[in-house]
Order: C-alpha cells, then structure tokens, then sequence
C-alpha cells in the first residue's frame, strides 16, 4: 500500500507497474511512461492522465475525482468524467458533445477546410466515449 497526499508526477519516467492499493490526494500523470495495466485499488483524487501510455481498460475499483485523459490523436487532449467530458478547453455534457458531432458544429477546427484534423478530434470523442460507457455503464447519471 502506498499513499501520496498530493500530487504524483511520474510523466516521462520509466516506470512500468504501479502497487495495488494506490492511493494519490491529488493528480496522477502516467503520461509517456511504460505503464500498461492499472492497479487494483487505485484512487485519485484529482485527474488522472493516461496520454503517452498502453492502457486500454479501465478497473471496476478505480476511483477517480478528476478527469481521466486519454490518449488523443488530434491536437486537442481528450478526458472524461463522470458526467461530462473534456476536449481541448472545452467541457460538455455527453450528450452535448454528440450533438456538437452531429452538427459537424466548430470553435477553430472547420471540418469543411480541415476534414482530417475534424475526423480526428471526432475519433478521439469516440475512443473517450467507448471508455466512458464501459466505465459508467453507457448512461448519463441523473442530475442530484
């Protein structure tokens, strides 16, 4: 058991294998490091950050306060939570953001001038999305 009250910044290490029962009072930053399966028993208080690393499926046991940010391949970082989800500096609502998609709706990247980029961002939304379901079930939790 290891517990860090604040943050853990292990990003560009070497790291490969973090201990069961983890547990960090603040952010977790995994970007860039060997890390490929999450611990059993890992909480995080504030984000955690996957970017950079061959983690692919998620815990039942994780416990996560923040966002979890993904790995992207457009220019804009990708996390989810509970409730909504982050692309660039832009949080919406689950469904806000299929509707964003569906719309083919913008703020810099115009999916008729720049379809690649476009696709990417909305691929990203996908893979983030796929993780969110498979996290909380597919539903959007109802309003307390």
């Amino acid at each position: 058991n290891l517990s860090v009250g604040g943050h853990l910044d292990l990003r560009g290490t070497q790291v490969s294998v973090l201990p069961d029962n983890l547990s960090v009072g603040g952010h977790l930053d995994l970007e860039g490091t060997q890390v490929s399966v999450l611990p059993d028993n890992l909480s995080v208080g504030g984000h955690l950050d996957l970017e950079g690393t061959q983690v692919s499926v998620l815990p039942d046991n994780l416990s996560v306060g923040g966002f979890i940010f993904i790995n992207h391949k457009g220019k804009w970082r990708v996390g989810f939570g509970e409730t909504n989800m982050k692309i660039g500096c832009e949080i919406k609502t689950i469904d806000l953001w299929h509707s964003f998609f569906d719309n083919k709706d913008y703020y810099s990247t115009n999916p008729k001038t720049n379809p690649d980029e476009y696709n990417l961002i909305h691929q990203d939304f996908i893979s983030a999305l796929e993780l969110w379901k498979d996290r909380y079930g597919g539903k959007t939790p109802k309003k307390k």
